[in-house]
């Protein structure tokens, strides 16, 4: 985040998105979204700790440790055709983009953090074309 200007940030912020260093990670990040969790807002975690790149990488454990503390359901959701939105945009073409929500993952199904981050992975690449795995 450090290495991003303000242009790149205003836009998440207005959306009361929580951008989040997750090499220096605060307890006030983690108490932000625990207040965003108690007001039953919504949350987006990405679980690999990133949403650069197309290909899956490994995952982190930050979507079910919310989970699991707070006791809700984590709903996968993949994305796909992300990587070609800027080619696309620069020769004025619409890029092909797909969401797909899979089955909510509740914590009660697994009572242990590294499981519970496996599981929601497997939902994710059982959602994704095989070229972005």
């Amino acid at each position: 985040l450090d290495d991003l200007g303000w242009k790149e940030l205003w836009a998440p912020w207005l959306y009361g998105v929580l951008l989040v260093h997750r090499k220096k990670l605060k307890p006030s990040t983690i108490k932000a979204v625990q207040k965003q969790i108690k007001k039953k807002e919504p949350i987006c975690i990405f679980p690999e700790g990133t949403s650069v790149g197309s290909k899956l990488k490994p995952p982190k454990n930050g979507a079910a440790y919310f989970s699991l503390r707070n006791n809700i359901p984590i709903i996968p959701v993949a994305l796909s055709g992300t990587d070609q939105i800027s080619k696309k945009l620069k020769n004025l073409q619409r890029p092909a983009v797909s969401v797909e929500f899979g089955k909510a993952i509740y914590p009660n199904e697994t009572k242990k953090i590294g499981a519970l981050t496996k599981k929601t992975m497997q939902a994710l690449k059982k959602m994704l074309p095989s070229k972005y795995h």
